[in-house]
């Protein structure tokens, strides 16, 4: 399977992924005015980092399912890890660390038997921050 990037969790690399997505902060906006002055001023609030979704064609390495069903037992493993990037010779060109996170959804492949698309797992990483290095 070709991909462009791996996913490091707790510091082992547990697979190639095909798609990531929701690398994304937003900083709130937060708008006042002094007195009676005309301008509006503008200072930042509470920043939220968007949840990590990771799409993979290799469905033989359970780590995240495993990391999931925990989950769906009540039983919250926290962990950190890194989305890498890789250039076509698969060397790392830049990783985001992401921490805190935790498997908020799995989706299983799309089954038709009439199609010959690769099968794809989805997982979704609610994390409370991350930061490139």
């Amino acid at each position: 399977t070709i991909h462009n990037f791996n996913i490091e969790i707790d510091g082992v690399v547990i697979g190639g992924f095909k798609e990531v997505d929701g690398l994304e902060s937003t900083t709130e906006v937060i708008e006042y005015q002094e007195g009676n002055e005309r301008v509006i001023h503008k200072r930042p609030g509470k920043t939220n980092y968007s949840n990590n979704i990771l799409r993979r064609g290799n469905l033989h390495t359970p780590e995240l399912w495993d990391w999931r069903k925990k989950v769906v037992e009540g039983n919250v493993e926290r962990k950190s890890g890194s989305v890498i990037i890789l250039d076509n010779n698969m060397e790392e060109i830049v990783r985001y660390n992401f921490f805190e996170a935790w498997p908020c959804r799995w989706k299983g492949p799309a089954l038709d038997s009439d199609s010959n698309s690769l099968l794809t797992e989805e997982v979704e990483l609610c994390v409370e921050w991350w930061e490139r290095s």
